[in-house]
């Protein structure tokens, strides 16, 4: 009967857990969702027609006063209204209208914002607006056809690009849609060499940079030059990849290594320059090395600061975060960058333990020859008064003295007994600690010798008990003696 509520608990336990992995939703930063977030889509603006701050200050306040009023923007901007009903995209908040408009009327931002939308010339704007009333098929086939009609020209160029922005858009939106634990399939990995395929293609295209130096060159605005074109277009790959840095950084953290290999494998095999993806890959272990820096500037500064209790606690928290993080990364390209880390942080706990560990050993030392010497005390003077001819009143004044002298060691005896205990649970903990360390890949010498320490401890503070003991039975033994003799 019990066996059987059991099984029926764990199914039911079981299909709990799964019901619940599969509603969860992975959480991405909102920087991911980078089209969503675009200044021209939050706005609703077509770039060409967006080239002047009053334009833009007109479009902001009109929005902010819409969002106040609770309307809806294409209801009442209508014709005049190009935001693309992207799936599943959130409402614009009056926070994105305001970072929009801030990062569309700062050039060196705008011209990021620029390369990242739709590029639409007023007879090339057929596929957009099949965008805007959610026909994305449709925007795709035409673009499509665009782009192979005649490679040299100007609307195939253009078409190319817009199709990178397009596909790279539509994936992402697939991302926020993800629930349970996810996982790419062969179509979606597809997609993605297709995107970076596709903006490939506009990174290596001279004559696209041509057509886009021409089209920032409207804005006229004297920060932005033709250095400021070549540094962006040298900075694209990584700006493509870094979306997939991002996602498989958020992957790991919510402990989902697999899919955070995925794109991880998207970029080494995305296609782009070595050196770029070598960038992108640093950046992604840089986030894990900062936090392991923090770790050890934290164990650094507490070393010397906290009691020993508190401070063992903070090293075995640490290791459970060196451990989290060596878990995600250790077999990955570069993992070399988070073990140099971890080695620091395995050096500061290792030094600590051998600090407390020596001085544990001789602490033990020092209280058990302190024991003995109470001991000897005790005994030496029982056997000066004791071999004494005096007669009974010299006796009655022994026994208080013994049973003094007892009573002021007593309390040292049982501080010494705590002390020696302390020094066990110390390295107990050490102990503790070590065996984290070996999860590390860590067999440190000195984790060997910690269980020799750790019995040798043990054995004296028996040793101790002992000493106590028969102190306590010699006085006690003694001092009956001594009543009797005065009978």
């Amino acid at each position: 009967m019990q066996l059987t509520v059991f099984f029926k608990f764990k199914e039911f336990f079981k299909r709990y857990i799964w019901i619940w992995k599969s509603k969860t939703t992975i959480r991405f930063p909102e920087d991911v969702f980078m089209y969503e977030k675009n200044g021209f889509q939050v706005l609703g603006l077509i770039p060409y027609k967006a080239d002047k701050i009053r334009q833009l200050t007109k479009r902001k306040d009109e929005l902010s006063a819409l969002i106040k009023a609770s309307l809806q923007p294409k209801d009442h901007l209508k014709e005049n209204y190009y935001a693309v009903p992207w799936p599943g995209i959130k409402s614009t908040s009056e926070s994105d209208i305001n970072n929009a408009y801030s990062r569309l009327q700062d050039a060196p931002t705008r011209i990021k914002e620029e390369l990242f939308w739709f590029h639409l010339e007023e007879d090339n704007i057929e596929p957009f607006n099949c965008l805007l009333t959610g026909n994305f098929n449709e925007g795709r086939r035409q673009w499509e056809s665009k782009k192979d009609d005649n490679p040299k020209t100007n609307k195939s160029i253009l078409a190319t690009h817009n199709l990178a922005v397009l596909e790279h858009a539509l994936i992402l939106a697939q991302i926020r849609a993800i629930t349970g634990t996810p996982k790419l399939s062969n179509a979606q990995i597809d997609n993605w060499k297709k995107v970076f395929a596709l903006w490939i293609n506009v990174y290596r295209d001279d004559k696209y940079w041509d057509y886009f130096r021409q089209r920032i060159a409207h804005l006229n605005d004297p920060r932005i030059n033709n250095k400021s074109i070549h540094q962006l277009r040298k900075e694209l790959p990584c700006l493509v990849l870094n979306v997939n840095m991002e996602i498989a950084k958020a992957a790991l953290t919510q402990e989902m290594p697999k899919y955070a290999k995925q794109h991880l494998d998207l970029i080494k095999n995305s296609g782009f320059d070595s050196q770029d993806i070598t960038k992108v890959m640093m950046k992604f272990f840089t986030s894990f090395i900062k936090e392991l820096k923090m770790i050890i500037q934290n164990l650094e500064s507490q070393s010397n600061n906290k009691e020993r209790k508190e401070l063992y606690k903070e090293y075995e928290f640490a290791l459970e975060k060196a451990t989290k993080i060596k878990d995600h990364v250790d077999k990955l390209e570069g993992n070399q960058y988070i073990k140099r880390e971890i080695d620091k942080i395995i050096t500061i706990i290792t030094k600590q333990i051998k600090k407390d560990l020596n001085n544990a050993i001789d602490r033990t030392i020092t209280i058990i020859n302190e024991i003995r010497e109470i001991a000897n005390f005790l005994i030496k003077k029982y056997n000066e008064e004791a071999s004494s001819s005096s007669l009974s009143l010299e006796k009655v004044y022994l026994i208080g003295v013994i049973k003094k002298k007892f009573e002021e060691n007593a309390k040292k005896i049982r501080h010494l007994k705590k002390e020696v205990s302390e020094a066990v649970d110390i390295t107990e903990k050490g102990k503790k600690i070590f065996k984290k360390m070996k999860k590390l890949g860590y067999d440190n010498e000195y984790s060997k010798k910690i269980n020799d320490d750790i019995k040798w401890l043990n054995k004296n503070r028996e040793e101790l008990d002992e000493v106590v003991k028969s102190i306590e039975e010699w006085i006690n033994r003694n001092l009956k003696t001594l009543r009797e003799n005065l009978l």
